[in-house]
């Protein structure tokens, strides 16, 4: 089982130090877990932590 990345078009509304331009991913841990962020060259920022899959529910 891998990580699951995938982007994200929908989501809630960011931080407002988050740029609202920025592209947004989902990485699956588990079936439940899930960490969302964003990418910069080669550094992937977390923004949620979403432990019941609530962020963005399929």
């Amino acid at each position: 089982m891998g990580t699951g990345y995938k982007l994200i078009n929908i989501h809630p509304t960011l931080p407002d130090n988050i740029p609202e331009d920025e592209r947004l991913s989902e990485m699956r841990i588990d079936e439940k877990k899930r960490i969302f962020g964003f990418r910069v060259q080669s550094v992937y920022y977390i923004i949620w932590f979403d432990r019941n899959h609530s962020v963005c529910p399929e």
